[in-house]
């Protein structure tokens, strides 16, 4: 600030020297330019520092774009199976446009469900996890495209959770079935009828009848519809549900190999 306080006092002076002497004028005008030049690369210099030096302390993306968002940690890191179970996310950059979701943060075919969330503060929020079935999932958001979430899981505990809906799925056979397999899978339960929808990783398979109450048999499929079009269906684990009369049972998890 010297500095510029000092350029300051140069440029007064020759303003003086120019009421006295007009034919200065075009030296000092050559003078101002330069000075102004200077100044306001110092000031943008100084800009870039500050954020350079904010940008060092958050979170940033592999190709180094700035991401005021981050999800540090959550306790505790395993429930039951039937949900209900209330976490506390620490982080920061929480607001009331986040949404998060429970699934798998590196395979596609699960499907991501968003859970309810209560924002405390802006570094912690409160989360309740939905009834899924035993294993690990991953809980995770979005920021402009960018996945933000931790390396560590939550971790659901117990049997199979059953449903509340009215629609059950208690078996599904078999549990593991070849990508190029030509058997059946038969989904076992109560609460089906002649027309269901069967929730399929991220896709759906509709109007899928069934033999009756209790049983639905289809062929593995080739392809499903997505949200983002219809994809070729792929090695992995898919979380399976039917729904019917806009009610949807309890998941299971089918294995392709």
């Amino acid at each position: 600030m010297k500095s510029i306080k000092h350029l300051s006092h140069i440029i007064e002076k020759f303003h003086k020297k120019l009421l006295k002497n007009k034919a200065l004028l075009p030296t000092l005008l050559l003078i101002t330019a330069t000075i102004i030049i200077i100044i306001v690369g110092y000031l943008f210099a100084q800009k870039e520092k500050r954020i350079n030096q904010i940008q060092k302390n958050n979170w940033t993306t592999k190709t180094g774009i700035y991401i005021p968002l981050e999800i540090s940690s959550f306790s505790p890191k395993q429930g039951a199976t039937e949900g209900k179970n209330i976490i506390t996310i620490s982080g920061r950059g929480f607001n009331s446009n986040i949404q998060l979701y429970i699934g798998s943060k590196s395979n596609i075919n699960q499907r991501s469900f968003k859970i309810p969330i209560k924002i405390t503060s802006e570094t912690s929020l409160k989360a309740t996890m939905p009834p899924h079935p035993p294993g690990q999932v991953d809980i995770f958001t979005y920021f402009n495209g960018n996945l933000i979430s931790t390396s560590d899981q939550y971790t659901y505990l117990g049997q199979q959770v059953r449903s509340t809906s009215g629609i059950q799925i208690n078996t599904i056979s078999p549990e593991k079935i070849g990508l190029i397999s030509k058997a059946n899978i038969t989904i076992s339960g109560s609460g089906f009828t002649k027309s269901n929808t069967i929730h399929f990783g991220q896709g759906i398979l509709k109007n899928i009848p069934a033999q009756n109450s209790t049983t639905i048999k289809f062929p593995l499929p080739a392809s499903i519809e997505t949200p983002i079009g219809v994809l070729p269906i792929m090695v992995g684990k898919y979380d399976i549900s039917v729904e019917t009369n806009s009610k949807e049972s309890n998941i299971i998890t089918l294995v392709i190999t």
